[in-house]
């Protein structure tokens, strides 16, 4: 393809090229700017606010799932490292629902992180600070606090707890603490936060009339499903109301 503009051009078009040849090649060349203008639009986006996407959610009873037909079925989320933002939309009627018991929304796009699951450790090294890998993603974020134990070798870190830094997906430092002169890493080893992570808490609201409530919404550790309550009471039952339930809320993903 030739030089991009090729040399002369100027932009905008005048409207008495509009039917010329050059007019012609001139808008090829704006159309193939605007496309890439986009590609780099959307890159940047990306890298600003990470994966983003729709998640489809599904109302169910805690007793009995059962099924539903929906007027609005709608969810996004936007996932940046390790923390997840999402809002929903549901809509139907207690008619067209199934279910029974408590009211909980399944379909989240990645389980909330769960502090007593504990993660592979394959290495360690020898470095001020010392790096650790993991097997799997460990889900730590820079500043969290965690327990290493049952390393072969490297016998210096078990029973300790360190704080995080430089995180990637698999691997993080041991921030401030030097390891070169600690025996080498052999083999085994496991990590966990030390902290626990309690429910998720977020607002929701059902906008239906005859029905409407102000509730809270909450997500268990290592779940990806939701329980809605009704302000004032212990539990929100999936039969017996219509719904137009919205719930926007933010957790930290496994």
């Amino acid at each position: 393809m030739s030089a991009f503009p090729p040399e002369g051009w100027s932009f905008p078009l005048r409207p008495e090229l509009i039917t010329s040849e050059e007019a012609v090649d001139r808008l090829r060349y704006q159309e193939e700017l605007v496309g890439r203008i986009s590609e780099v639009s959307s890159e940047i986006s990306d890298a600003i606010y990470g994966e983003k996407s729709k998640w489809l959610p599904v109302a169910q009873g805690a007793s009995t799932a059962g099924t539903g037909t929906y007027e609005v079925q709608v969810g996004h989320y936007v996932r940046w490292g390790s923390m997840v933002w999402f809002t929903l939309n549901l809509q139907w009627d207690d008619a067209n629902h199934t279910g029974t018991g408590n009211l909980e929304i399944t379909g989240l796009p990645v389980s909330a992180h769960e502090n007593s699951k504990y993660k592979t450790i394959t290495g360690i090294t020898q470095a001020n600070p010392g790096v650790v890998t993991t097997a799997q993603n460990h889900g730590f974020i820079n500043g969290d606090t965690v327990l290493i134990e049952s390393v072969v070798g490297m016998t210096e870190v078990n029973g300790n707890t360190y704080t995080v830094a430089n995180k990637t997906n698999t691997t993080f430092e041991l921030s401030g603490v030097d390891t070169t002169s600690f025996t080498a890493y052999s083999s085994g080893g496991k990590v966990r936060l030390t902290k626990s992570l309690d429910k998720v808490v977020c607002p929701c609201y059902n906008a239906e009339s005859g029905s409407e409530f102000v509730g809270i919404a909450f997500i268990n550790p290592g779940e990806n499903k939701i329980s809605v309550i009704k302000n004032g009471a212990t539990t929100q039952q999936i039969n017996g109301a219509d719904y137009d339930l919205q719930i926007t809320g933010t957790y930290r993903a496994l």
